[in-house]
C-alpha cells in the first residue's frame, strides 16, 4: 500500500501518528480517551504494530477506527488540515473553503478498478432550506444527515431514496452546573421529570429518534436503556421545587444554536417547564454566538445534540461548558474504561 505521492504506508507510519498523538503537545480530542493509554508502540517488522496498553480498554479498537486516529503521511502530516495526503481511493484536490471539498481517483489505490466514480465534491450547505433546494434542483446527488422534516418530504417523493440509519447523536438539554439554583441537584432533577422525552420526539423531530435516559447512544456496545431513572412526572417536579426551597416562578434563560431541533424543540420544552412553575427566556444564537458564549459557560440551558460516538468522557471533566463535577462518575468511568468488554463495563 503506498499513499498518493507514492510513498510507502508501512508500520513506520502507523508508529508515526500513535506518537504523534500521544506526544504530550498533543491536541488530538482523542487524546484522554485513547492516545494516553497507549504505553508504547513497537514495529517489529514493516507489517506489524504492536501497542502496549496501560491497562486493558474495551473500547480501543473502536477509538483506533475513529478519524482521530486516522494515519497521517509522516512527510506532510503538518499540512493535514488544508492538504491532506492519504492511500484511499479518492486523493485531496481542492478545498474552497466555505463551500466545498473536491477530491479525485487516485491512481495509486490498490483497488483503483474497482472504483466507479471519476471525481467527487463535498459541499458544506448549513441552511436545511437551501439544502433541500439542492437536492431538488440536482445539484447535490447525495445528501447526509439531512433535516428531519426535509427528509420526510423526499420520503414522499418517488424521485428520491432516503435511506435512515442509527446515530450516535444524542440530543440533550443541558443544564450549567455552576449557577444556582442549578447547582441544586433537586431542580436539575426537576428539569428532567417536567419533560415528556416521548411527547417531544414526536412534535419536534417527527418521531424519528427514541429516548435513551443517559449519554449512551444504542448503536454503544455498553448502551443499556435507563429511561425510567427520570420518568415524565410534573408532580413530581413541583415537589423537587419545593424541597429545594426555590421562590416560583423560576426565570431562565434557554440559548438555542441554529439548527431545525433547537429551534422548534425550544418552545416545546418552554411550555413543558412552565407547568411545573419555570419560566424560561428564549435566546436564539448563532454558531459562533454559541461557541464563544454557551461554550464558554455563559448559560442557563441549551438544548444541543452531540454526535460524537463515546464521549461520555465530557462529565469527568469539570471544566467542560456543563460543568459536571463528580468524583464518584469519574470512579465509575475509570471502572468502565479498564473493564474486559464494553458490556462488562456497563454492569460497573
Amino acid at each position: 500500500m503506498v499513499f498518493h505521492d507514492g510513498a510507502v504506508f508501512d508500520a513506520h507510519a502507523v508508529r508515526f501518528s500513535l506518537e504523534r498523538g500521544r506526544a504530550a503537545q498533543s491536541t488530538n480530542k482523542a487524546k484522554k480517551a485513547l492516545f494516553d493509554n497507549i504505553a508504547s508502540v513497537e514495529t517489529p517488522d514493516p507489517y506489524t504494530v504492536v501497542l502496549m496498553l496501560h491497562h486493558a480498554n474495551a473500547s480501543t479498537l473502536f477509538r483506533l477506527g475513529e478519524s482521530t486516529a486516522v494515519i497521517l503521511h509522516p512527510a506532510s502530516a503538518a499540512q493535514a488540515a488544508i492538504a491532506p495526503v492519504g492511500t484511499g481511493p479518492y486523493q485531496f484536490v481542492e478545498w474552497k473553503k466555505g463551500w466545498g471539498v473536491t477530491l479525485l481517483k487516485s491512481p495509486r489505490y490498490r483497488h483503483a478498478a474497482q472504483v466507479p466514480l471519476e471525481q467527487a465534491t463535498f459541499r458544506f450547505i448549513a441552511d436545511p432550506a437551501v439544502q433541500a433546494a439542492a437536492v431538488q434542483s440536482g445539484e447535490v446527488d447525495v445528501f447526509f444527515n439531512i433535516a428531519t422534516d426535509n427528509a420526510l418530504r423526499f420520503r414522499s417523493d418517488p424521485r428520491y431514496q432516503v435511506l435512515v440509519g442509527a446515530s450516535s447523536g444524542k440530543g440533550m438539554l443541558a443544564i450549567n452546573h455552576r449557577r444556582p439554583p442549578l447547582n441544586d441537584v433537586r431542580v436539575r432533577r426537576a428539569i428532567t421529570h417536567a419533560i415528556d422525552r416521548e411527547a417531544f420526539i414526536k412534535s419536534v423531530l417527527y418521531g424519528q429518534g427514541r429516548a435513551i435516559g443517559s449519554h449512551f447512544s444504542p448503536t454503544d456496545a455498553g448502551y443499556v436503556h435507563l429511561t425510567g431513572v427520570y420518568p415524565f412526572d410534573p408532580l413530581r417536579a413541583q415537589g423537587l421545587l419545593k424541597a429545594a426551597g426555590v421562590p416560583l416562578p423560576l426565570k431562565l434563560s434557554l440559548t438555542l444554536p441554529p439548527t431545525p431541533y433547537a429551534r422548534a424543540g425550544g418552545p416545546v420544552l418552554a411550555q413543558a417547564l412552565a407547568q411545573v412553575g419555570i419560566q424560561l427566556h428564549i435566546e436564539p444564537v448563532d454558531w459562533a454566538q454559541w461557541l464563544a458564549g454557551t461554550f464558554k459557560g455563559n448559560f442557563d440551558l441549551t438544548l444541543i445534540n452531540h454526535v460524537e460516538p463515546l464521549d461520555y468522557a465530557i462529565y469527568t471533566d469539570p471544566d467542560y461548558y456543563f460543568g459536571y463535577d463528580s468524583a464518584d462518575f469519574r470512579g465509575l468511568v475509570a471502572g468502565h474504561d479498564a473493564a474486559p468488554t464494553a458490556r462488562a463495563g456497563a454492569a460497573v
